[in-house]
């Protein structure tokens, strides 16, 4: 959330330094998440409605449409710095989502698998 609401005031201010160091700290979050986090995607304690490992994901996804939102509407940024991190913040929340909707969907089935094993 910090970095989140950082690199929205940095875009809102027309701060480079903040907005970069902003998005720094956005990529230390991602990575944290596919490192650490990604592993507990079978954890018998996720269900389909309480996931707190997919609230994670889904909440970084949701950081980085609105900062590729407010990025593509700002207007002080000048175009070169705009064109370029705009498509790169949507790729990184477009991979994101494709990693965490994969590992939410082969967690499920191993979680299903073992329950059928089980009974």
């Amino acid at each position: 959330m910090y970095g989140a609401i950082s690199c929205l005031i940095g875009i809102r201010r027309n701060r480079r330094g903040l907005r970069l160091a902003s998005l720094g700290l956005l990529a230390l979050a991602a990575l944290k998440l596919l490192v650490v986090d990604l592993r507990y995607y079978y954890a018998e304690w996720h269900t389909a409605l309480l996931n707190p490992t997919f609230a994670a994901f889904a909440l970084l996804i949701v950081a980085f449409v609105i900062i590729a939102w407010f990025y593509h509407r700002a207007e002080a940024i000048n175009d070169a710095e705009r064109k370029r991190m705009t498509p790169l913040i949507l790729g990184a929340a477009n991979l994101l989502a494709l990693i965490s909707l994969s590992a939410e969907i082969v967690g499920y089935f191993d979680r299903a698998r073992a329950w059928l094993y089980q009974h």
